[in-house]
Order: structure tokens, then sequence, then C-alpha cells
């Protein structure tokens, strides 16, 4: 069986103002997607066990955020203040304690995001917009794809200026593409064996058209309606004339300490430890993809399910 495989393997998520950070230029990212979550307002700061606390809220929700203590430095003596009226942000005053009975008054600022980016171990973010970076056969990189990206900018302005206000995000994805065959000459099943690695923009095509076709996020235009892949997109055409029999999603990111839920009205999907779980996989029949009769075919983000059979 010829199978055409994707797999995230680096991310990275960042807020728009990072994208000048030239370490973007040395990760090949294919993907981008534009999310947001909602605010994080910081309702209290207190100590706690020899640290500080935070109460955060969503105005659904209320967490509670302990720092981390630093060696064997104690807290004690917290004061706060919020910077402003969207309580956003907050300036602390607290004194530390050393072992050897020292004392050092100290005052720093927090931001409801940055606590919750940093010490939640499960973030829920929801998909604005899908797009790809790997455009001029892939000499373009993430961050001049959108450092002047229009529609990036219309997101941040209108979560920005309306009574729903959200932090906009920005997640980059990079993507192994390999086609595998996992049978002998003999047709007899065996291991996985990769015959080859590919970038070619068809490709990059392929998988940006399937995400914004299950997903269906809310500033996306094309590619929402339908089925993918079919071959009425012209944008991947050469993928399928190489005769795959189907192609999987999986994500496999490296070292990621947290867990991500994104999700859109449409579809959702989690993220544990790097794993995409595997009720959300994607596994798509090529052959039964683009039959002439699509609407007897039912697609699911991640699972694949042929109702015709």
């Amino acid at each position: 069986m010829k199978v055409l495989s994707y797999t995230f393997e680096i991310g990275a998520i960042l807020s728009p103002s990072m994208l000048t950070n030239e370490i973007l230029n040395n990760k090949p990212y294919h993907y981008y997607m534009v999310v947001s979550c909602l605010p994080q307002y910081i309702e209290k700061c207190y100590e706690k066990n020899g640290s500080i606390a935070f109460l955060l809220a969503d105005g659904k929700n209320e967490l509670e955020i302990i720092l981390p203590q630093s060696g064997s430095c104690l807290i004690k003596n917290v004061l706060f203040e919020h910077k402003n009226p969207s309580r956003l942000s907050v300036i602390v005053k607290y004194t530390c304690v050393f072992p050897d009975g020292n004392e050092l008054n100290c005052e720093n600022e927090f931001s409801g995001i940055d606590l919750y980016f940093h010490f939640v171990k499960k973030k829920i973010f929801r998909i604005e917009y899908i797009g790809q970076s790997y455009a001029n056969d892939g000499h373009r990189t993430a961050q001049e794809r959108l450092s002047s990206h229009a529609t990036l900018q219309k997101i941040l302005e209108d979560y920005r200026c309306t009574s729903d206000f959200r932090e906009v995000m920005l997640i980059l994805l990079g993507a192994d593409i390999s086609p595998i065959d996992n049978s002998t000459i003999t047709g007899t099943p065996s291991p996985f064996v990769m015959i080859g690695n590919t970038n070619h923009p068809d490709y990059v095509n392929l998988l940006e058209a399937c995400l914004i076709n299950q997903f269906k996020p809310k500033y996306n235009a094309i590619f929402k309606k339908g089925i993918v892949p079919t071959s009425k997109h012209k944008t991947y055409n050469e993928v399928l004339k190489e005769n795959y029999e189907a192609f999987s999603v999986n994500v496999a990111l490296h070292g990621s300490k947290n867990d991500y839920i994104l999700y859109t009205d449409t579809k959702t999907i989690e993220i544990n430890g790097g794993v995409l779980l595997n009720k959300d996989r994607l596994y798509m029949d090529f052959n039964d993809a683009i039959v002439i009769n699509e609407d007897k075919f039912f697609y699911s983000f991640f699972d694949y399910i042929n109702e015709a059979k």
C-alpha cells in the first residue's frame, strides 16, 4: 500500500509581537495557525506556602496559579495593584526571605496571558485562520509571510476593538512529508518502509486544504466547502497523479511539556505530550476521496468513514 504520511515534528507558539525574532527563519515551518484564547484577568495576587499565587479568571472559570519557588527563598508581604482597569496585568511588590535571614524587597509586573502560557499545562486555543508559509518553493519563511499578513492584522483589530476581546497567538508547524510503502514486492504486508521524502508545493498545498476543509476556521475563505482531496482542486493535482492509496496525518512534537486543545465550531482535536490522540488522527482513502459521487462520503477530521461500504 502506497501511503502519503504527514507528521508535524516541529512547532512553536508565540505572540505576533515575537515575529521579529530571527530564530524563526532557521526552522522549516510549512504551516501556521492564527489562534485565540479567552483573556486571562488577574483577580487577586497573594502569598501561599511561601510563594506568590495568582487567581486568574477568563469570564467563565477561575484558576489558581502558584509560582515555583526560587531555590530556598520564601515570599512574604505580597501586595499588588492592577496596572490598568482591564486587570490583564498587575504590579506585585513582595519580600524575599533568604535562609540566612536576609530580606530583599522586590517589585515585578505579571500579565495574565504570560502566566497562562507558562504555567497552565493544558492550553485551549480557537483556530481563527490556517495558512502556509511555504511559498516560493520553500524560500519564504514564516516570519516573512506573517509580518505583513492582512488577515492576521484584521483578526488582531477585530478582537482588540470589540467587546469580544481575545488574546491572539500564532502556532507554527513544520511537517515531515513522506511517501511510504508497507508491502513487499510479493504483496505481503511488511513494516512501513519510507520510499522518499518531498517538500513539493503541491504536497504542502494538499494538507493546507485538508486542514481548512476540516476545521473551517472563521477567517478562511476557500477550501471550506465540499471535501478534500478532490480532483476539482488544481493546487495539488500533482499529488493525485502519484496514485497514493491513502494519506495519514499525525503529530509528534518531541519534548513538548504541554497539552493543547485546538477547536473551531466544526472540529476539536487534542494533543497530549506532543502526540495527537488516536481518536483525532486522520487517515483518508485517496481512491475513494476522488470518486465522482462525492456526496456519498463523510469526512471527520483525523478519522475517515466510508459510508458507501
